[in-house]
């Protein structure tokens, strides 16, 4: 996902991903991944999400890392915040 940069830190994207957080919960899912833009590591980190692997360069969009979460009752990591 991706937030205009004009909407950012209004909240769109806190309450995009807890909804996807609550739907992987819902179904039963126990991980979510994303490659984040490396600017975003932080929102990313607040939510609960750590790093895996090197830092890459997506062509056009500039520098990405893989970052995942553990989800369910069990592992309840961090707040979505904007």
């Amino acid at each position: 996902m991706a937030t205009a940069e004009d909407k950012r830190r209004q909240g769109v994207g806190a309450a995009l991903l807890r909804a996807v957080v609550d739907y992987v919960e819902l179904h039963g899912g126990s991980l979510l991944w994303c490659s984040a833009r490396t600017p975003a590591r932080s929102f990313y980190e607040g939510a609960g999400f750590v790093s895996r692997g090197d830092v890459w360069d997506e062509p056009d969009i500039g520098p990405h890392v893989m970052m995942e979460r553990q989800v369910g009752s069990s592992h309840r990591h961090g707040r979505v915040e904007s």
